[in-house]
């Protein structure tokens, strides 16, 4: 979450303004474009790690064991291209459903959040753990599909609400999206980790 707030701070302190010219755009961002990319892969490398570390806890808090924060990332981090690989195939695969008149988006999404359970609890590769996941969600594809909308719908809805409301850069708008995107992603995140737990017993 941390990481989160300071890349958001970092690109909104950029200085890009509506009003500037195209040449001065253009001269900021050759300035900025090395830290800028900097920042941007630092983020995605912590979040994509995190996506992982977290399954790893709710097994451990599930098993009575002790959680070492340490660990638990370094253990996501040796799946981390894995990890990536499911992430931007999700999506990928949640934007083309956004295309289709926005809801398939939410219900792809639904099928495949198994997937990085597959990866850290049965150390599959990307595409492997995306079909399983998607073949293992048949039976609950609508219910996942009514948990993805609510939960990320909540996202959507803040950030686009917020955004009509407050026209302007906003420190406390931006602290509390990101508020929201953690309170709903984990919840979410541990509904798809029950789930695979269910259904898949002998790996837990």
């Amino acid at each position: 979450m941390a990481v989160d707030l300071i890349t958001s701070f970092y690109f909104m302190n950029l200085g890009l303004d509506g009003a500037m010219s195209d040449s001065m755009i253009i001269e900021l961002l050759q300035e900025t474009a090395l830290p800028a990319a900097i920042v941007l892969l630092i983020s995605i490398f912590i979040s994509t790690t995190f996506s992982g570390a977290i399954i790893l806890a709710y097994q451990a808090i599930d098993n009575a064991n002790p959680i070492n924060v340490l660990e638990l990332y370094l253990t996501a981090f040796k799946r981390f291209i894995t990890l990536l690989g499911v992430s931007l195939l999700q999506g990928f695969i949640f934007a083309f459903g956004l295309l289709l008149l926005v809801l398939p988006g939410f219900y792809f999404l639904g099928r495949l959040g198994m997937s990085t359970s597959y990866v850290m609890l049965r150390g599959q590769k990307t595409f492997e753990a995306l079909g399983n996941a998607w073949e293992s969600s048949d039976v609950h594809g609508v219910r996942l599909f009514f948990l993805c909308l609510f939960f990320l719908g909540i996202q959507l809805m803040f950030g686009l609400v917020g955004g009509l409301i407050i026209q302007e850069e906003n420190i406390v708008f931006i602290i509390l999206t990101t508020l929201v995107k953690y309170l709903t992603t984990i919840p979410l995140t541990y509904l798809f980790y029950s789930l695979y737990k269910s259904l898949n017993p002998a790996s837990n």
